[in-house]
C-alpha cells in the first residue's frame, strides 16, 4: 500500500492510499555460460549461451481509497484501477465513540460505518463495519480497536482488499494519536 505523507487542511491535500498487487513474472533469458576450464578460456572456444529463468516483479494497481472532506461525518471513497468510484464508507460524527473518549462499555463501545455503492444514499447499506472494544481491561492495556467487516455480497476479492485499505486509512487518519 502506498500512502503519501502530507498535511491535511479542509479540502487540500486529502489523504489517499493506493493498493498494488505484486505479481511475479517468470521469463526465459539467454545468458553466457560461465568460463571455468582452460578449454573454455582458449581463444578459439565458442561462447555458449544457456537458458536461465529470470523472475521479476511488477506492480499492478488494484485501486485506491481516499478521504474526501466531509463536515457531517467520517467518509472514505473507494476507486477501482481506472479511477471509477465503487463504494463509499460513511460513519456519522454523532456516534458516541467518535466524539468522546471511547469506553469499553455502554453506548460508546461500538461505532458503525455503512458500506454502499458510491451513488447510493446509504439508507439501506450493502455492508457495514463495526469498530469496537472488548472491555475496559483491553482499553487500559491497548489502543488497538477491533474491526468486524460485513462485506457487500456482490464484492469480489479486489473490492474487499480495497475496503480493508480504506478502513486502515480511516483508522490511521481519524483514530491514531498523531493524526487526530
Amino acid at each position: 500500500m502506498e500512502r503519501p505523507a502530507g498535511a491535511t487542511f479542509l479540502c487540500f491535500e486529502r489523504p489517499e492510499a493506493k493498493v498494488y498487487l505484486i505479481r511475479q513474472v517468470k521469463s526465459k533469458a539467454k545468458v553466457p555460460k560461465a568460463l571455468t576450464t582452460e578449454a573454455d578460456l582458449a581463444p578459439q572456444a565458442k561462447t555458449y549461451l544457456k537458458l536461465k529463468t529470470v523472475v521479476s516483479e511488477e506492480r499492478v494497481l488494484l485501486g485506491r481509497a481516499a478521504l474526501p472532506f466531509s463536515l457531517a461525518g467520517k467518509k472514505a471513497v473507494i476507486y477501482d484501477s481506472q479511477g471509477k468510484p465503487l463504494y463509499q464508507i460513511y460513519g456519522p460524527s454523532l456516534q458516541c465513540q467518535l466524539q468522546l473518549f471511547s469506553l469499553g462499555c455502554g453506548p460508546c463501545k461500538e461505532a458503525v460505518f455503512a458500506i454502499d455503492e458510491f451513488h447510493a444514499n446509504l439508507a439501506e447499506p450493502k455492508g457495514q463495519i463495526f469498530k469496537t472494544w472488548s472491555d475496559c481491561f483491553k482499553l487500559c492495556c491497548s489502543t488497538a480497536p477491533w474491526y468486524v467487516i460485513d462485506y457487500p455480497k456482490e464484492s469480489d476479492w479486489k473490492a474487499r482488499v480495497l475496503i480493508v485499505a480504506a478502513l486502515q486509512l480511516l483508522d490511521q487518519h481519524y483514530f491514531s494519536g498523531l493524526c487526530q
